[in-house]
């Protein structure tokens, strides 16, 4: 169980890493900008998390 919360406190610090700013007042109200602006963090921080797992050439 502790293994499983520090993977996701990983992945959480990884999304406050790629995203330090602040969304603007006039974003972030509305429903869809609220999913658009969280699935777009989602999608950067699984990007990050393949990259950086994957197998790169010359590296073992």
């Amino acid at each position: 169980m502790h293994t499983l919360l520090n993977r996701g406190e990983s992945v959480h610090q990884l999304q406050r890493a790629i995203y330090t700013g602040k969304i603007a007042p006039e974003r972030g109200r509305r429903r869809d900008e609220m999913i658009a602006i969280s699935d777009s963090l989602t999608l950067l921080t699984n990007l990050v998390i393949a990259w950086s797992t994957q197998a790169h050439p010359g590296n073992p």
